[in-house]
């Protein structure tokens, strides 16, 4: 991305995503935050909150309906955050292949170590307690399937650090 971007529609209303603590008014901004923060998104992300904000306070009713039809196709991550950030227009071709390319290397890892990225990049950027529930969840864990000892000796590991740090 070179250069000022205006945003095509922006929203009075903010996009809340908590995980982050950030409020997110125009798509462009959602292509920002996706491409940034690849390792926050999970199926809980792509949710018919999103899809409602999108079409309703955005006024983008076909990007709200190829979300709700990737959604209802149970389509992988890839291609949900694929759909918002080619339609904002914000990063060039090469940059979108790039991160094509980055998007599958994060969708190769099973849902356990997306979740302990996370957990690491919010203790990284002192989200404390975002990261603390995070390193908790892998622990409850009882959907995915199990990882290694060493990776859970390194969630135990961001534990610590995260009550060193509180």
């Amino acid at each position: 991305m070179n250069g000022l971007i205006l945003c095509s529609k922006k929203s009075e209303v903010p996009y809340r995503i908590s995980d982050a603590d950030i409020n997110i008014y125009s798509i462009e901004e959602f292509a920002y935050y996706l491409y940034n923060n690849a390792y926050f998104v999970d199926e809980g992300f792509f949710k018919e909150e999103l899809v409602e904000y999108i079409e309703k306070n955005l006024n983008l009713p076909k990007i709200a309906q190829k979300l709700k039809y990737a959604i209802g196709q149970n389509m992988n991550f890839i291609e949900l955050v694929m759909i918002i950030v080619n339609s904002s227009m914000y990063y060039s071709e090469t940059e979108l292949k790039n991160f094509e390319k980055e998007l599958k290397s994060i969708g190769s890892k099973g849902m356990l170590e997306r979740m302990k990225a996370r957990a690491d990049m919010l203790l990284e950027n002192n989200k404390l307690a975002s990261a603390k529930k995070t390193y908790s969840n892998i622990l409850n864990n009882k959907t995915y399937k199990r990882e290694s000892d060493e990776f859970y000796s390194y969630v135990y590991l961001g534990i610590g650090k995260v009550f060193c740090r509180m």
